[in-house]
């Protein structure tokens, strides 16, 4: 089961302080691992990690300039670290890769860890927030910040399974939607040999490619316009950059493949990436995306979340896109409201 960690030295809070509580910023030194084991604690998205920053740089910005930041709490002997965050310092704007993560018992702390990055980069123009994250919307707090004007938002709901909200998987599952389910016995029934292969590291990338010719058939029969060689491109970048956290399931019936999975465990919570299933198997998609959810839970011990992906309303209206809100909401994932914004900041 995946747990939250203390930190000793915070074990008395900032409530225990003697004198003045002050923030601070200064460029990590910590290897990739720490990094990222700081990032799970702060229950943050995989583009928090320290390959999905570069992942982040690859799909943004290739030219710009990478800076970590470790964020620190003067204590009265020692200053310990509450945050970190990871900002690309590009020729006419800085961009926050994510958010600022923050470990949870230091969330009121959030202004006070702006104004220490803020600070530390200097005056320009910035742009904070990610479509990924299931933190809330922070843009109020950052356009109270001292020096900081022209705040510009879009809002954005991020969808995604609360496991907190059930005791345990079946419960969750009898929530779900009723067409949701008779699917799932459709499959049972017209199948005899399902099996649910899963893999992890290099495997994974055996399933790239068949998955994204399942996915351009996908779009062609929608009208959507694709490209196989984008699909598979940014599917493969994306995979070898987060390849420590990446895995992939194939849903077959015996030698014949129904469907196929792709997805990101970062921590407590699984990022639902990339699924397609053969047009000629209608019931596959179900079957799998539930075997998914069921192990997202419980390898999470029902402390997770299963991210199902953004909605910036901005396609409301299309069929395509509101076909995909409606599954989601079939599976019971609720809109975590947070926000993607630009600002000018000048000390």
């Amino acid at each position: 089961m995946y747990k939250y960690k203390t930190i000793e030295a915070a074990s008395d809070g900032p409530l225990g302080l003697a004198g003045e509580t002050i923030v601070g910023a200064k460029r990590s030194e910590v290897s990739a691992e720490e990094w990222d084991e700081f990032a799970k604690l702060c229950d943050a998205s995989f583009r928090c990690s320290y390959a999905g920053t570069r992942l982040w740089q690859f799909e943004h910005d290739p030219l710009c300039r990478i800076e970590r930041l470790d964020i620190y709490l003067a204590l009265s002997l020692t200053p310990i670290k509450i945050g970190q965050c990871a900002v690309g310092i590009g020729r006419r704007s800085s961009v926050f890769t994510d958010t600022i993560q923050i470990l949870p018992a230091f969330n009121s702390y959030f202004q006070q860890s702006m104004q220490a990055v803020l600070r530390h980069l200097g005056p320009g123009q910035y742009k904070y927030g990610s479509e990924w994250t299931i933190a809330p919307c922070r843009v109020h707090e950052v356009a109270s910040i001292a020096g900081v004007k022209d705040v510009h938002a879009r809002h954005v709901d991020v969808f995604a399974i609360d496991f907190t909200r059930w005791n345990d998987f079946e419960t969750y599952f009898q929530a779900v939607s009723t067409n949701a389910k008779r699917n799932i016995n459709k499959a049972r029934k017209t199948y005899e040999k399902l099996t649910v292969q899963e893999q992890r590291k290099l495997n994974v990338f055996l399933n790239i490619l068949p998955l994204q010719r399942l996915r351009h058939r996908l779009f062609v029969k929608k009208g959507v316009k694709s490209s196989i060689f984008t699909l598979f491109l940014r599917s493969a970048f994306r995979t070898l950059a987060t390849s420590r956290y990446s895995s992939s399931a194939r849903l077959a019936d015996g030698h014949a493949t129904l469907a196929r999975f792709l997805q990101i465990t970062f921590g407590r919570n699984s990022f639902y990436m990339e699924a397609a299933a053969d047009s000629g198997h209608p019931y596959a998609s179900a079957f799998l995306l539930r075997e998914m959810i069921k192990r997202a839970f419980e390898q999470s011990g029902g402390l997770g979340r299963f991210v199902m992906g953004p909605d910036d309303h901005g396609q409301a209206g299309t069929p395509s896109w509101d076909g995909l809100v409606r599954s989601r909401l079939q599976w019971n994932a609720s809109a975590h409201p947070t926000s993607v914004f630009e600002f000018t900041y000048a000390s």
